[in-house]
């Protein structure tokens, strides 16, 4: 066997993060063994770990060529896997992941499988992102949200009504709606679902002259918001619904939004925990860090004893949390801000900040 020195590039053809698969554990020296993303199949070689951050899955797919079987192992896709595990649903899925015209078309469908949705969805789907299967500027554009500068062809998602101007965030207003509830938790649907984000930002009508134009888009989402606000508003009990005003959304009708957008998204009921200071925070930590990891995102609520709002946690990294702020943006804090309520940094653009966190929706056990 012959062993070569090299470099591995810090993101893929896609502009995505390398992800290496990791065989054991590090060496007594430091280094740890990874399949690379080269052929022949089965290639590995060492890197240094401290180079880089570990992290853990909890999605396994095993094919079993011989039978013709599917077996997924996460409970988020349990519920959809037997539409893979028998005739003729198994084929179907594998001819459009052959018919893909490019690694990310396949990947879309793959994360669209794990966005719970049935097969016939994924192959109405598949049909219209399929012209455009080679052109990974649209399908990141049009499939994937952007995050971290929170933003469709430099549209916000979501603009605090009475932000002032410079800050970035006023093309698009919501007006007086206290609805960053909804805002927070349709961007995280849209970032887990690239079927819905398609319906974001073509209405389902991809190629169609004016789909996918800003006012379009701002429509759609305007409409989802509202839709999303009012639900939660009736689960909270509140007398009127939009467009009366009120405070903003309570916990019952957060928990709502987040099990029928984010719960239906990953296969796991969510669930309110109220925190109530540094050693509740410290409590949870680890629950946090393992449910972005694994892909699920964690809404949290913050405030500064007057103000409140709901941002994201939407991932993980060694000490590090990284929290989108529907106002349009994504920051990164350490583990000791989270756990001693230092999050003000995150809402200083409207001051003043909200550093204290009240509230999070957690996956259930």
């Amino acid at each position: 066997m012959q062993w070569f020195a090299g470099r591995l590039p810090a993101v893929d053809p896609f502009g995505a993060a390398e992800v290496l698969a990791v065989i054991g554990h590090p060496s007594a020296s430091g280094w740890v063994q990874v399949e690379l993303p080269i052929r022949p199949n089965g290639s590995v070689g060492w890197i240094r770990a401290a180079g880089v951050a570990f992290s853990q899955t909890s999605y396994q797919v095993l094919v079993n060529l011989a039978t013709d079987q599917v077996t997924v192992t996460d409970a988020a896709l349990r519920k959809i896997a037997a539409d893979y595990t028998r005739e003729p649903g198994v084929r179907q899925f594998e001819r459009l992941l052959a018919n893909a015209k490019s690694p990310a078309e396949a990947a879309y469908l793959m994360k669209a499988l794990a966005a719970g949705n049935s097969l016939a969805v994924i192959q109405r789907f598949d049909a219209l992102i399929h012209p455009y299967g080679n052109d990974l500027a649209w399908l990141s554009q049009h499939l994937a949200p952007d995050l971290a500068s929170g933003t469709y062809d430099g549209v916000s998602f979501y603009h605090w009504p009475n932000l002032k101007p410079g800050y970035g965030y006023d093309t698009y207003s919501q007006g007086g709606v206290n609805d960053c509830v909804a805002a927070s938790t349709v961007v995280a649907l849209a970032s887990l679902d690239p079927v819905f984000m398609l319906k974001l930002t073509t209405g389902g009508r991809p190629g169609v002259p004016g789909s996918d134009s800003l006012s379009a888009f701002e429509n759609r989402l305007h409409q989802v918001y509202i839709s999303s606000y009012q639900t939660g508003q009736r689960a909270d009990g509140d007398p009127g619904v939009y467009p009366k005003v009120d405070g903003g959304l309570g916990s019952a009708g957060e928990n709502v939004l987040a099990n029928s957008d984010l719960g239906t998204a990953t296969g796991t009921p969510y669930h309110y925990v109220s925190l109530s200071g540094t050693g509740d925070n410290q409590a949870v930590l680890s629950q946090v860090q393992k449910t972005v990891d694994s892909g699920q995102p964690v809404p949290i609520d913050v405030t500064n004893g007057n103000d409140s709002h709901q941002m994201v946690i939407i991932a993980s990294n060694g000490g590090e949390l990284e929290i989108y702020n529907p106002w349009g943006y994504s920051m990164w804090i350490t583990n000791q801000q989270f756990v001693s309520n230092q999050l003000g940094a995150l809402t200083n653009s409207q001051p003043p900040g909200m550093p204290t966190a009240f509230g999070i929706e957690l996956p259930s056990s």
